[in-house]
């Protein structure tokens, strides 16, 4: 996996173990293939764990990945 560049919104660091397993995952399934779903992924400075609640979507894992790295913001979720 790539590494995550720190939120552009508020700097938290997400790269430790535990805070990754909270942070990249498949959202949602937006097909069906031959070979099972095909999801769109989803990184989340979580406001849960200190977060800001900004949300970057990509059709893939990397995608995503890349979008956060390069400050792209899909959505700032508050509470």
């Amino acid at each position: 996996m790539s590494e995550l560049e720190p939120c552009c919104v508020c700097q938290k660091d997400w790269n430790a173990p535990n805070d990754l397993i909270d942070t990249v995952y498949p959202e949602m399934v937006k097909y069906f293939a031959e070979d099972g779903p095909v999801y769109s992924w989803l990184v989340v400075c979580q406001l849960h764990n200190t977060g800001c609640g900004r949300m970057v979507f990509g059709d893939s894992r990397e995608e995503a990945i890349s979008n956060w790295n390069s400050g792209l913001t899909d959505v700032i979720t508050r509470f």
